[in-house]
């Protein structure tokens, strides 16, 4: 018994000073504060299953404690996913929930085993733990909606950010050019390769379709396009595209 009592003595110890110090810093030592709850977890709820009276008051408090680190170590990770976008869901749910709540069923059996438990302990512990188990289920599905969700408008911000930062691809500006003229898939396909200078013919080679078929495309972009030469066409879609790209900076 004295020695049960030491034990007990250093994991209140060591929760109470646990408990400060997450409370200071709450992005420090989590995986530290994830291991004390655990033993707190084991050691009230072996104390509360053993039966004796002493022990049930040593393990109310053992117990709370346990809650109360395991939710500042929810806490800890929440702070920490400000400065750590990339802590994934999963690791949330096991680190924050079903850890401690683990150490809850092992605490149950080392009692157990310790003196076999009564009907009334087990009746009393069973829906308790049935009740917990679904509130830490909501809400751990919950905490993984919130935090995907923070996640992606996190990662849309940094891509908007590049996107601002880099260059847009001249083919991608092009692209523009010709859906702003109205043009199909096929005519922009004839639009690039007149851009670059070949002829009908040389296009229906490499587009692999006859060349009125071309011709036809050709007349359809020129009208679109209101120009009546490939020349025209061309230093068209040039001025348009000098104006797509000088337009972000006046802005």
């Amino acid at each position: 018994m004295g020695f049960l009592v030491v034990v007990a003595t250093i994991i209140l110890a060591v929760a109470g000073l646990s408990i400060v110090r997450l409370h200071h810093h709450p992005i420090a030592n989590l995986s530290r504060a994830f291991w004390l709850a655990v033993p707190l977890l084991v050691t009230g709820l072996a104390f509360f299953v053993a039966g004796e009276e002493w022990l049930i008051r040593v393990a109310v408090v053992l117990i709370v404690l346990s809650m109360v680190v395991s939710y500042m170590h929810l806490m800890a990770h929440f702070a920490a996913l400000a400065h750590r976008p990339t802590l994934l869901p999963d690791q949330m749910f096991a680190w924050g929930w079903l850890a401690p709540y683990a150490g809850m069923f092992i605490g149950v059996f080392v009692g157990i085993l310790l003196r076999s438990a009564g009907g009334e302990a087990t009746n009393l512990f069973l829906p308790i733990a049935a009740g917990v188990l679904v509130v830490v289920v909501i809400a751990s599905m919950r905490s993984i909606e919130v935090i995907a969700a923070h996640k992606r408008d996190h990662e849309a911000r940094r891509a908007a950010a590049a996107a601002v930062e880099e260059p847009v691809d001249i083919e991608v500006q092009m692209g523009d050019v010709f859906a702003d003229l109205g043009l199909s898939l096929r005519e922009k396909d004839v639009a690039a390769l007149l851009m670059q200078g070949h002829s009908q013919a040389a296009i229906a080679g490499q587009l692999f379709v006859a060349a009125s078929t071309v011709n036809t495309h050709v007349k359809h972009i020129y009208r679109k396009a209101c120009v009546n030469s490939k020349q025209e066409f061309i230093d068209l879609c040039q001025k348009k595209l000098e104006e797509a790209q000088t337009s972000p900076s006046v802005g």
